[in-house]
């Protein structure tokens, strides 16, 4: 069995190495950076934000149960992701068939507690002027919201969503993802998208099953849990921790089968010998025995 422990060895010694081969280098900056919401989690409706018209609010107070929202985290001086973020979200707007404010709510908070309810506003009226319907809306508010609140706050709903981000105090910005969460009308994470990389069709999809209120399938949850954008490319790549567990599993399943096939080798040589050992004296021999 000596060839067997050396055989599992020599798997286990490639592990790490291998690990090492594929692990994409990650920025000190970046690590815990990540997007993973449960599907089906409630987040803190009571929750309290302040909105762009400098009135006290709950996240409950844009759940009515009959229309869904689409929650998008960012921070108001962002320098370029969260800008991205919302144009994108802004063109998705205009290109689904549903109504905001009437079909769906949009509701953006900062987790920058150093925002102000005038950066709120600037960005509200940024936004909604560039939908084609905003003349329809008799409170931008009940549209489009735009919030601001304290680091606590902001971090109790963060994670929630399952949204990390970590901050530099060097460049006085925040190291994040762009994602935006389709709710139901209850407040349950029903999916999320982690790109910026979207078309209206997908967003009015993800919209249409938020409203019925089927939370994630399986594949997507497997997708979403397997990748991560780089905010410097805004591609998706393979997360850390799905390589390590897909080397550790590969090599797992390749010790597994080496050992096997160690031992079935084995038991057939094994069993070769005992044949040839019980095996009795040809007839050829027993004659010529005689004739001697």
């Amino acid at each position: 069995m000596s060839y067997v422990i050396a055989a599992a060895a020599l798997v286990l010694a490639a592990m790490p190495l291998r690990a090492q081969l594929i692990l994409p280098d990650v920025p000190a900056e970046m690590r815990g950076v990540e997007v993973n919401p449960e599907l089906g989690s409630t987040i803190p409706l009571d929750a309290r934000f302040t909105n762009a018209q400098g009135q006290s609010v709950t996240l409950g107070d844009y759940f009515d149960g009959r229309r869904p929202v689409i929650i998008v985290p960012a921070y108001y001086d962002c320098p370029m992701l969260c800008i991205m973020m919302l144009d994108r979200v802004g063109e998705a707007l205009n290109a689904t068939t549903y109504r905001l404010g009437e079909d769906f709510r949009v509701v953006t908070f900062s987790f920058d507690h150093r925002n102000t309810t005038s950066d709120a506003l600037a960005k509200q009226r940024y936004h909604l002027s560039a939908y084609r319907r905003a003349a329809d809306f008799e409170n931008p508010d009940d549209a489009w919201a735009f919030l601001v609140t304290d680091a606590p706050t902001a971090q109790r709903v963060c994670r929630a969503l399952g949204y990390y981000y970590n901050y530099i105090p060097e460049r006085r910005e925040f190291a994040h993802n762009a994602a935006l969460y389709f709710m139901t009308p209850d407040g349950k994470i029903h999916n999320f998208i982690e790109s910026l990389e979207f078309s209206g069709p997908q967003f009015t999809v993800a919209l249409q099953e938020a409203v019925q209120g089927d939370i994630g399938t399986i594949w997507q949850r497997f997708a979403f849990t397997c990748f991560q954008m780089n905010p410097n490319t805004g591609e998706y790549i393979i997360r850390p921790q799905t390589v390590m567990a897909i080397v550790a599993t590969s090599c797992a399943v390749l010790l597994f089968v080496i050992v096997g096939y160690m031992f079935a080798a084995d038991a057939r040589s094994r069993r070769r010998i005992l044949d040839s050992l019980r095996m009795p004296p040809s007839r050829g021999g027993d004659s010529g025995g005689n004739n001697a």
